[in-house]
Order: structure tokens, then sequence, then C-alpha cells
């Protein structure tokens, strides 16, 4: 009967401690989200784009949020991510990939060959949240849908096609000729393609400031091994000029056994690979850029 005894009272111990260290998991877990988000919010100030994602990361309209305690609710903005849900503050990057809708007879075909390239999301990886050239995909397109020219994003994962392949990481323009051969089949209405990538140069070499505000800095890549280059690097030559000078990096030939060279450039003369600003710039920086670009593109297409 004491063995019993013992045994029961032992048993209700271990249950308290059991409950005692979950109730302790729990408010350190709740604590440090509120620290958080009572710090970014400083941080971010005026920053609208980043206080939006922080706010839907850390589901800032409940009274407390347990995103630690469960790691499939935190947002990604990365690769294939779909966001659901509504939120109180629907605005930019947030609300363009959320709410963005391809158009069924786009003039123009944006998409990113290495889709997991991202930027500075230094202030919020504790929340996992990713800025990347997707992002700023869905966004160029924004801009150029508000000043009228019909655009359609690739959704589909580069890194889906190459593993379903058996093909590697340097094997990614093979994964995007794929996806704008099928683009181009479905939707005849396409005219430019834009490859949007982010380079990894420093930040000193990716940064502009115009009027107190910063900005990312453009650099297009002209592939020249095909036949037919000189039409894509005209493109890309007419579309700098009407850039700021100091937001652009001006254009670059690329050629030689070490380089592509041809960067799936063949597929159009109107084929375009942007590299935009670097892997230190903040998605606000790319914002203030994709203003400025999607306007020129306009001019061109307007012209054109």
């Amino acid at each position: 009967m004491k063995r019993f005894i013992a045994k029961k009272n032992g048993k209700k111990i271990w249950i308290k401690v059991i409950f005692f260290v979950t109730l302790i998991y729990i408010s350190l877990v709740v604590t440090f989200n509120l620290l958080m988000k009572t710090s970014i919010k400083k941080i971010f100030e005026d920053d609208s784009v980043h206080e939006s994602m922080f706010k839907l990361a850390t589901n800032e309209t409940s009274l407390v949020s347990f995103d630690l305690l469960n790691p499939k609710s935190m947002l990604y903005l990365s690769l294939n991510y779909v966001l659901e849900g509504e939120t109180e503050n629907p605005i930019d990057g947030i609300n363009i990939m959320k709410k963005h809708v391809n158009d069924e007879a786009p003039l123009v075909y944006i998409y990113n060959t290495h889709d997991t390239e991202s930027y500075d999301s230094s202030l919020l990886e504790a929340y996992n949240i990713k800025y990347t050239v997707k992002v700023a995909s869905y966004i160029l397109s924004e801009r150029l849908k508000d000043l009228g020219i019909p655009c359609y994003v690739e959704e589909a994962s580069m890194g889906e096609y190459l593993n379903s392949s058996g093909l590697l990481y340097k094997d990614s323009y093979a994964a995007s000729r794929y996806y704008i051969e099928k683009r181009m089949k479905e939707m005849p209405s396409i005219k430019y393609i834009i490859d949007l990538h982010r380079d990894s140069v420093p930040r000193s070499a990716t940064v502009a400031s115009i009027d107190g505000k910063s900005y990312a800095k453009v650099l297009f890549v002209v592939g020249m091994d095909h036949e037919g280059y000189e039409s894509n690097l005209n493109l890309a030559r007419r579309i700098d000029e009407k850039l700021d000078k100091r937001i652009s990096r001006s254009v670059m030939e690329k050629s030689g056994p070490k380089v592509n060279g041809v960067y799936n450039q063949d597929m159009s003369p109107l084929a375009l690979l942007v590299e935009l600003g670097g892997l230190e710039n903040t998605i606000v920086e790319v914002d203030n850029t994709l203003n400025m670009l999607a306007n020129a593109i306009r001019d061109e297409v307007g012209g054109g």
C-alpha cells in the first residue's frame, strides 16, 4: 500500500513539474514575442512595408502571439508560399503577393531564374520572413499594371523543377527556359520577358541616395553568345538611358567559356536580365527603384 501511495504521489509530482515547465515556456515565448514587437516597431518607425509584414508575421491583431510554438504558422515570403487569411493592414509587398492576379493576355512576362535570391531580412529573421526576388517581381508587376501594362509573374518553383528533373542549381537556366517556352506558347501576347535577379556584390556597389531616399542600383546583363543578341543589347541600353544615372550600374556584356553567355535571351529579341540591388539592400530600397524601373519600361513599351 505504501509503495502504491508513493508511486501515486510521484506521478502527481511529475504532472506538476510538466505543468509548471510548460507554463514557464509559454510565458517566455509570449514575453519574447511582445519584446520583439516593441523593439522592431521602434526600429521600423515610418517604414510601412516592413511594419506591415511584421504585423502579419506576428499576428499582431491578436492579444498574444504563439508563432514560435507553431513554426508552420510563421510567414514565409520565399519560393511558392501562398499567403492565406486577411489582415486589417494590407499594404505594399505583403498585399501585392497576397492579392496579385496575373493577366490573361500579358505583354510582359516576369520570372526569376534564381528565385530564392533574397534581400536583407536581418531584422525579421526571428520570424522567418524573407524578401526574395519573387517579392520584387510581384511589386514590379503591380507597378507596371498601374501604368496600364498587363503582366504575368511566374509562380512556379525553379527548385521543384530542378529536383523533379534530376538537375542541379547550376542548371537553373534550363528550368527557367522550360517555363519561358511554356508561357510563350500559352500566351502569345507576351512580347517582353524579364529575368529579375539580385546581385551578390557589397552594399557600397548597390545603394544610391537621391533626395534623402535610398535606392537599390540596377545592372543590366546581356549574353553575347547567341545570334540576335544585338536586339537585347539595344533594349537594355534604351531602358538604362531612361533611368536616373545615380541608380544605374550600366549594361554588362557577358560572353566566353566561363560564363553562361546566353541567359535564355535567345528566346526573345526583347529579353531583359536585371540585377536589382544586392543581398544587403532592403525591400524598401528595392521598391523605390522598382518605381523608376517600371516607368522606364512603360516609356519603352509606349515608344515601341
